[in-house]
C-alpha cells in the first residue's frame, strides 16, 4: 500500500504535523492491516489518515483507538467533513463538485 497523499500544514512543507493519506474507495470493510501498513509509513511529527468508504472492521477501529497519530474516516465522516468545508472550496473545486442547498420542512 502505498500513500496517496502527503499534506503539510505550510506551503514550504517545514512545519509539523505533516499528513500522510491512504484512501480505499471500494465498498470492501478495510482491516486492520491496511491501517497498521499506513502507521508503518509514519516517520516521528507525522499522522496518517486512513479515508475508507467502505468503512472499517472492529480491528481497525481497535488499532485507530490506540493510536493518536491515526485517523480513520467513513463514509459518513467524509461527506460531513465535506460539506462543512465546501463553502471554503475554491470557485474551481465548486464548479467541478456543484451543489445546491435545499430547505426541507421538518414536522
Amino acid at each position: 500500500m502505498g500513500v496517496d497523499v502527503v499534506a503539510h500544514a505550510d506551503p514550504l512543507g517545514v512545519m509539523p504535523p505533516t499528513l500522510k493519506i491512504q484512501a480505499k474507495s471500494g465498498t470492501s470493510t478495510v482491516g486492520a492491516p491496511a491501517v497498521k501498513q499506513l502507521r508503518g509509513t509514519l516517520n516521528p511529527g507525522e499522522k496518517g489518515v486512513l479515508v475508507g468508504l467502505g468503512g472499517f472492521s472492529t480491528d481497525a477501529k481497535h488499532t485507530e483507538q490506540n493510536d493518536a497519530n491515526l485517523i480513520l474516516i467513513d463514509s459518513d465522516r467524509f461527506v460531513e467533513l465535506f460539506l462543512g468545508s465546501y463553502d471554503r472550496l475554491s470557485a474551481e473545486m465548486r464548479h467541478k463538485f456543484p451543489l445546491q442547498q435545499v430547505y426541507v420542512v421538518v414536522t
